[in-house]
């Protein structure tokens, strides 16, 4: 199972299923089969942006880039050097990481040991830039990640969320269609990666706003760390 899988797989223990097939008919929808009966449908509640015609998850370019800067940090080695320093990534888009991108950055990092116990800031493209800062203690690398940011993520969580809301569910609608009537009643579970966990207001605000379809009878959205804070719709607008 994938991450999100094993989550909701949990989660559909946690509330008393008795009977849980993960993927009842292969790699296709649906992911879980709950007491025989009910369908459902597992993925992200992610951030979207849109470019040009084309929407795309927001986390597509942290995970382009992020993990080529950590395989950087620790293929970087000077044992002469006692100090070491964190780094604050700042991006945007549109970036595109490819191998000068990655040279680019590579060589800052090499470059700035000399001055480790320093404070500096690179922009290395106009939607990249690098601050480097020293720690008080030599860690296990040389450089480590203090913090990311992503530009184009935030925003009022209750907006994005019905915003990216209204996306996924339209890409899932599309994706169970072949198989929509071999099972009476479809769910749509999505693990929260944008609110992770919505206070009350939050939840009222949510519920009072128009979703654009009702193909899912219960669409669920799970926190990863906190099932107590589970938001469950099931009263849809039909615009």
């Amino acid at each position: 199972m994938k991450r999100e899988e094993k989550i909701a797989n949990d989660y559909f223990i946690s509330v008393g299923f008795d009977k849980i097939q993960h993927e009842p008919d292969g790699n296709i929808p649906p992911d879980f089969l709950l007491n025989d009966s009910i369908a459902v449908e597992v993925r992200r509640l992610n951030q979207h942006f849109r470019r040009q015609k084309n929407i795309i998850p927001l986390e597509q370019l942290e995970f382009k880039l992020i993990p080529r800067i950590k395989n950087l940090i620790k293929s970087i080695e000077a044992p002469e050097i006692n100090s070491s320093a964190f780094l604050t990534i700042s991006f945007g888009r549109p970036l595109k990481v490819d191998k000068k991108l990655i040279s680019d950055i590579d060589i800052i990092l090499h470059d700035h040991i000399q001055s480790i116990k320093e404070k500096r800031e690179y922009n290395i493209r106009d939607n990249l830039k690098i601050r480097i800062w020293p720690t008080k203690r030599k860690l296990s690398h040389i450089y480590e990640i203090g913090i990311q940011s992503d530009h184009d993520s935030g925003g009022v969580i209750v907006g994005e969320i019905f915003q990216n809301l209204n996306i996924i569910i339209k890409e899932k609608v599309i994706k169970i269609e072949p198989y929509q009537k071999k099972y009476n009643e479809w769910w749509l579970l999505l693990i929260d990666h944008m609110g992770f966990g919505l206070d009350d207001l939050d939840i009222s605000q949510l519920r009072s706003l128009s979703i654009e379809t009702y193909s899912f009878k219960k669409v669920i959205i799970l926190p990863p760390y906190n099932y107590k804070k589970v938001v469950i719709i099931d009263k849809f607008h039909n615009n």
